[in-house]
C-alpha cells in the first residue's frame, strides 16, 4: 500500500515518496501553494504523513496551515516537524549580543518557538504529541532545533 506523505514548505529539500509543496515555483515542486492562505488540494482524511522541515517559523498564518494539516489528515495520521531552537542559554546570548542579527524584523524566522509553545500550538490545532526531541550543537547547552512527532486526535 502507497502512503500519501507531504512534504509542506519543501523548498528545495525534496524527500523521495512524498509530495512537494512549497511556495515558490523556482524550487519546483510537485504542487505550488500558499499555505498560509490556500487549501490543500486534498480530501478530508486522505493523507497519511506531513513533513514540515523548518517551515512552522517562517509563517505567519500558522493557524490556517495546521487547520488544513489537520482536515487532510487521516485519523491517527502522523506529522513530523522541525524548527529551530536556541534555549533559555542561547536566547540570554543573543538578546545581549546579536539581539538585531536574529530578531531581524526583515528575516525569513518570524516565529520563534519552544518546546511549550509548540506542543501547545499543535495540541489547539488538534495534533497530539507522541515524541519531541531537543537536537544540541557540540556543545551540550547549546541547542539547534526541536523534532516533533504528532498524531490527529
Amino acid at each position: 500500500m502507497n502512503k500519501k506523505i507531504l512534504n509542506l514548505g519543501s523548498g528545495y529539500d525534496k524527500i523521495p515518496k512524498t509530495i512537494s509543496i512549497d511556495i515558490r515555483p523556482e524550487t519546483k515542486p510537485n504542487i505550488v501553494l500558499d499555505l498560509e492562505k490556500d487549501k490543500l488540494p486534498f480530501r478530508d482524511d486522505s493523507v497519511d504523513e506531513i513533513i514540515m522541515n523548518e517551515f512552522l517559523e517562517h509563517i505567519k498564518n500558522i493557524s490556517h496551515a495546521l487547520k488544513e494539516c489537520y482536515r487532510v489528515l487521516k485519523p491517527k495520521g502522523l506529522v513530523k516537524i522541525t524548527v529551530p531552537y536556541h534555549g533559555k542559554l542561547q536566547n540570554i546570548w543573543f538578546s545581549l549580543f546579536l539581539f538585531e542579527y536574529v530578531f531581524d524584523p526583515l528575516g525569513d524566522h518570524i516565529r520563534f518557538f519552544t518546546p511549550g509553545s509548540l506542543e501547545i500550538t499543535l495540541r489547539t490545532h488538534g495534533l497530539k504529541v507522541k515524541k519531541m526531541e531537543l537536537t544540541n550543537t557540540r556543545f551540550w547547552f547549546f541547542h539547534e532545533h526541536i523534532l516533533v512527532e504528532a498524531i490527529k486526535s
